[in-house]
């Protein structure tokens, strides 16, 4: 019997592999533009939401002696601070009333002056006394809130600030398929490396690639769900998400009460009646 000639192994389609070449680059050159010029706006969005999230400590620190009293038995009625800052503003319109959330907070009453400006009064719960007041333009976290959400720039920053957010999705599924792992052309095993952690002694340019593809790829799920979770307070996403929210039923559930809307025989003071009751997070 005569030997079997070896069957020769079947080599990929030169112009298959010619047009997922022109692919690939066209892939990595969406993904590699759009970064460059979304990667500023990315920062400052990453590092003013970081801030953001230690607002309560932060203001605590800058504005301690706006927001600490010494804790006392007796407390004033929240009637009587009111009327305090009535006093003290005559032409002002109290637009928020919070009280502390501990024994050795200040209560902050919100009041908007004749001059149409945005103020809060700390008034001592206890004394009844004013601390201090504090426009809503010179607090710090405002400002920080202001650059995360629109960038200082209105509606023109926060239609901005939706229009990076979405190129970011498109940078994650382009980044994807660029991390995506491919059939070697050697037919060697290359194992994990370059996929689920960098690769060490191949060379500067792998290592600069792995070590960009392979964190975005663990963060990728994080950034996406933070992508997508702040869209709905944006202001063109935010109002369409809301329309489709109330038209579904999704928002806030019905009310359980079947009957009649209870009644309260208890007769509001006029300053009570006046407060829109307006709470700020």
């Amino acid at each position: 019997m005569g030997k079997k000639k070896p069957q020769a192994q079947s080599s990929p389609n030169p112009s298959h592999t010619a047009e997922y070449a022109a692919k690939y680059k066209t892939v990595w050159r969406w993904h590699f533009y759009a970064g460059i010029i979304i990667a500023p706006f990315l920062i400052i969005l990453a590092v003013t939401g970081s801030i953001y999230l230690f607002k309560p400590q932060i203001e605590e620190s800058l504005y301690r002696n706006q927001f600490t009293v010494s804790p006392q038995v007796e407390r004033v009625a929240p009637t009587q601070l009111i009327g305090q800052v009535k006093e003290q503003y005559p032409e002002a319109v109290i637009r928020s009333y919070r009280p502390g959330e501990t024994d050795a907070r200040s209560t902050e009453i919100g009041i908007t002056t004749a001059n149409n400006q945005a103020m809060t009064v700390f008034m001592d719960p206890y004394t009844g006394e004013r601390i201090g007041e504090l426009r809503e333009q010179d607090r710090i976290m405002n400002k920080i809130e202001e650059l995360h959400g629109e960038l200082m720039a209105g509606t023109l920053g926060d239609r901005l600030v939706e229009l990076v957010a979405c190129w970011a999705i498109l940078l994650l599924i382009t980044g994807i398929y660029l991390w995506w792992p491919r059939k070697n052309k050697s037919k060697k095993k290359t194992g994990l490396g370059g996929i689920l952690y960098p690769r060490l002694g191949k060379g500067k340019t792998l290592f600069r690639r792995d070590l960009h593809a392979v964190p975005a790829f663990w963060i990728a799920g994080g950034m996406l769900f933070l992508i997508l979770t702040g869209l709905p307070w944006s202001g063109f996403w935010g109002s369409h998400f809301q329309t489709i929210a109330t038209n579904t039923g999704a928002g806030y559930p019905p009310t359980i009460w079947s009957g009649s809307a209870p009644t309260s025989h208890i007769t509001p003071t006029k300053e009570v009646a006046d407060v829109p009751w307006q709470r700020r997070i």
